[in-house]
């Protein structure tokens, strides 16, 4: 699922979570931060930027802690996925729709965000009009039934069920979806889902995408907003299409379990929604489209969010953990500092090619995205941000203002050249 923010608690949908809010203290803070960083762009900085490794130094790319994979579970991937987009009366946006889908199948975009994971081409059949008006409110059981139903009966229009195939449903401005269950509500909680239902027992994966004004931000064209969702879902419907019963690609490996209920999801989207260049934009087309999280990239200290927006160098900070903690029911690496104490945490900085220094500085999540009051308090030896490049370790002095009720507390670590920022998430546990 595409969710609206990251979110401490995943709702009953895979990926849903609280719908972001207005607070103008959060804002400022935001605000304050963003002006703090931009000391890299000027002029005097971005002179500094650039590769300062004498040319007859072979680079190597810094020690430094690893990022996390995602896991395969037992379920089966798409191998040879098929896809359906269906629409109803009244979907001014329909040509856009099925023309996005329709350029998917044999895309760089497709390739680089599903082939290391067995997923092969994707073949696009004809698209389903439907002369009908949904009803301006579905449940997400509604929507269910109505593929059932259609599938069930196998009209001309829709035919076989078939266990390849990821059915699309687009619902037109106007319909809210609802998840009862978890209290999510399509356009705030959440742009889009997937599930499997099984139909005369072949199991069908299929796909719901309501059309969701500013579910991007304000002003986002609502077309990049479908190309966002469809793509998300698409390309999790096709890593892991039985995200409940039989889990493909759905889980993160135990040492960065946090990372997948920070980011939203532990599927191969979720992981990206929070990177820098999230989402991607095609160079040749007017598109936008969801970045997958990529084991080997990761593995080899690359943006492990592909495909990537440009060909500059990537660089990030990463923090030791060299305790395990409980966060959201499972065991995640982190470092423990009592409430009320501090501790140093080494933080080790890589990049994949020779960059200048860049400025790192550290947020806790309850201040970043819960909106609420600091449970951390960060220093680097004695100064609100530091500096460094590829080898660098910088000492992050943590203090724990307040212990979260589920004693931990997430934090992000910011890694800026000029325009460009990385993040690395980091887990304190009490």
């Amino acid at each position: 699922m595409i969710a609206k923010c990251m979110a401490l608690a995943a709702l009953a949908m895979l990926t849903a979570c609280a719908a972001a809010t207005t607070n103008p203290d959060a804002d400022a803070l935001q605000a304050d931060a963003t002006a703090d960083a931009a000391v890299l762009d000027s002029a005097d900085t971005q002179a500094d930027v650039a590769p300062d490794v004498p040319p007859d130094v072979p680079f190597e790319i810094a020690d430094h802690p690893p990022a996390p994979q995602d896991v395969k579970g037992k379920g089966k991937v798409l191998a040879a996925p098929h896809t359906r987009v269906i629409t109803f009366d009244g979907d001014t946006l329909r040509t856009t729709e099925e023309t996005f889908v329709h350029d998917l199948a044999g895309s760089a975009y497709w390739a680089a965000a599903t082939a290391e994971y067995g997923v092969g081409d994707l073949v696009v059949d004809p698209p389903i009009h439907l002369a009908l008006t949904p009803t301006p409110s579905v449940t997400e059981a509604e929507a269910e039934a109505f593929v059932v139903d259609q599938l069930t009966h196998q009209t001309a229009l829709w035919g076989k069920p078939d266990p390849a195939t990821v059915y699309v449903l687009v619902y037109p401005l106007g319909v809210t979806v609802t998840e009862p269950q978890s209290g999510g509500v399509s356009c705030q909680d959440f742009g889009g889902y997937h599930f499997i239902v099984s139909i005369g027992g072949v199991k069908v994966p299929y796909a719901v995408i309501p059309s969701c004004p500013d579910f991007d931000g304000p002003g986002v064209d609502l077309a990049h907003v479908y190309m966002l969702a469809a793509s998300h879902e698409l390309l999790e419907a096709a890593t892991d299409p039985d995200p409940y019963n039989a889990p493909g690609w759905n889980k993160v490996d135990a040492a960065h379990s946090g990372w997948g209920t920070i980011a939203g999801g532990p599927e191969l989207g979720d992981l990206c929604t929070f990177a820098e260049g999230d989402p991607y934009t095609w160079p040749d087309k007017d598109y936008v489209s969801e970045r997958a999280w990529s084991n080997n990239a990761a593995a080899a200290s690359h943006d492990p969010c592909q495909p990537t927006p440009n060909a500059d160098p990537y660089f990030n900070a990463a923090p030791e953990t060299p305790d395990s903690i409980t966060f959201s029911g499972a065991k995640t690496a982190g470092v423990r500092i009592a409430a009320g104490q501090d501790a140093i945490v080494p933080v080790h900085l890589f990049s994949d090619a020779p960059t200048g220094t860049w400025e790192v500085w550290a947020t806790d999540y309850a201040t970043w995205y819960l909106q609420t009051a600091p449970q951390l308090a960060f220093d680097w030896d004695g100064a609100d941000k530091a500096q460094g490049k590829n080898g660098d370790v910088l000492n992050l002095h943590i203090t724990v203002l307040k212990a979260d009720a589920k004693k931990v507390e997430p934090y992000f670590i910011f890694s800026k050249i000029g325009q460009t920022t990385h993040t690395w998430i980091g887990f304190v546990g009490n």
